[in-house]
């Protein structure tokens, strides 16, 4: 319904729209070694979304990054005016919502808005943790705490001793739906498994 107001009230030259949910928190900017403007000027020049608050269960990477499919949060993200042209032109028929049509892997915000466009991920907000949540009110000391805190962790000891942020607005194109860390974990789970299973002979 935003996306649609948004389009139906501006004029092409508004090509970006900033969306926050009232529980964005955008005091880390206050630790940021860098502007606004010079971010955007960073930015990937074929992004359709950038997504700036992240919940991620099993690691967070701080370096701008093709979204992994764990990178949860629609709390803030930026989106360029074709993309919202789109998402309306598959889930709007007139004034009602056609959202569960096939979206992989669940027709949640998340997925529905950052899955069907190019989205990078940089966790430059967080989010105010204490009004809870109405979707997942389960999730908050598990997933989100964990996350809040390790943001909160960089901003607030690992930002100020960093010179030269120009390496945090270069993505890695090479890397893959989900953190280096989950992979790894993976591939010796795998790997260990394999080694210990039983080996087998041929008898004669």
């Amino acid at each position: 319904k935003l996306l649609k107001h948004w389009l139906d009230n501006t004029d092409e030259s508004e090509e970006m729209l900033l969306v926050m949910e009232d529980d964005c928190d955008i005091s880390t900017a206050n630790h940021w070694g860098f502007t606004w403007k010079e971010f955007v000027r960073h930015l990937p020049y074929h992004f359709d979304v950038i997504q700036l608050t992240i919940i991620n269960p099993g690691e967070l990477h701080f370096k701008i990054h093709l979204r992994f499919m764990n990178d949860f949060s629609t709390a803030c993200y930026l989106i360029r005016r074709h993309h919202a042209e789109k998402l309306v032109k598959h889930h709007c028929i007139g004034d009602k919502y056609k959202i569960d049509q096939a979206v992989k892997p669940r027709a949640v915000a998340d997925d529905l808005i950052y899955n069907s466009g190019l989205t990078f991920a940089i966790p430059l907000f967080s989010y105010n943790i204490e009004l809870g949540s109405s979707i997942h009110a389960d999730h908050v000391n598990t997933y989100h705490r964990s996350s809040h805190d390790g943001v909160w962790l960089f901003w607030k000891e690992a930002a100020s001793k960093i010179e030269k942020w120009d390496q945090f607005f270069e993505y890695d194109p090479f890397m893959g739906p989900l953190p280096p860390g989950v992979l790894e974990k993976r591939w010796i789970r795998k790997h260990t498994q394999k080694s210990s299973e039983p080996t087998k002979t041929n008898s004669k």
